[in-house]
């Protein structure tokens, strides 16, 4: 088998549209990052990993693959808590249950949070998601600018 590699985590170009699912945008999900000291980010994952069918058979060793993060963190290192908290987005409206319901929880007491696309739940309202066309996912366009 191919050694595993981790992604390639590129920042999302800014777009001027709030990200989909932004906790910055009114509805389910919204909260005041800025007055909670976070911030919010969105990130490309991008890389190859083996494709495993129900059996536990490779059936690709390299498959390629990109999906979306959106990150929340507090903005001073010193109030993370270390602990990240994971969710993927549902499929009805890219939301993040989890989020919703702990949201001011999570503010308080210093959690970073992490919610990830799913290639198979790749909301068609978000113009800025990569979409795939078969196998092939459509390449993105990598920031040469100095981070």
């Amino acid at each position: 088998m191919a050694a595993i590699t981790l992604p390639e985590a590129i920042p999302v170009p800014d777009s001027g549209a709030l990200p989909l699912s932004s906790a910055l945008r009114p509805g389910p999900e919204h909260a005041d990052l800025a007055a909670a000291g976070y911030e919010e980010a969105e990130y490309y994952l991008v890389g190859k990993a083996p494709a495993i069918d129900g059996d536990g058979h490779v059936r690709v060793a390299a498959a390629p693959y990109i999906t979306r993060i959106l990150v929340r963190r507090p903005a001073d290192p010193a109030r993370f808590n270390g602990t990240v908290v994971i969710e993927p987005f549902s499929w009805f409206g890219a939301r993040a249950a989890g989020w919703i319901l702990t949201r001011a929880y999570l503010l308080r007491r210093g959690y970073a949070f992490v919610a990830y696309t799913l290639d198979i739940n790749a909301p068609a309202a978000d113009p800025k998601f990569p979409r795939c066309q078969g196998r092939r996912a459509i390449p993105i366009r990598r920031s040469t600018a100095a981070s």
